[in-house]
């Protein structure tokens, strides 16, 4: 995702989450905001992690992961749709 973000606007709008990125880029022109975008390792804070933190990884950035895996989890379970 950062990828796509960070290839800006007009590119984002060919890929799978364009929806999203057109509300996100609609936002960060209209309070005309900069957003910087960098990778982290999930689950840093998951018991038994053998992931490697990587220096820049702050321990607000691994707080603020969990918080986006779980309210990422909701929204899911908000929009299942049934089998039938």
């Amino acid at each position: 995702m950062r990828d796509v973000y960070q290839a800006g606007a007009n590119n984002a709008t060919k890929s799978s989450n364009c929806d999203l990125f057109y509300e996100l880029f609609n936002i960060i022109r209209a309070k005309d905001i900069t957003l910087d975008v960098q990778w982290m390792p999930s689950h840093l804070k998951d018991e038994g992690c053998k992931k490697v933190r990587p220096e820049y990884v702050t321990d607000v950035d691994i707080e603020g992961n969990c918080y986006a895996d779980k309210y990422a989890g909701e929204a899911a379970e908000l929009v299942q749709v049934p089998l039938q």
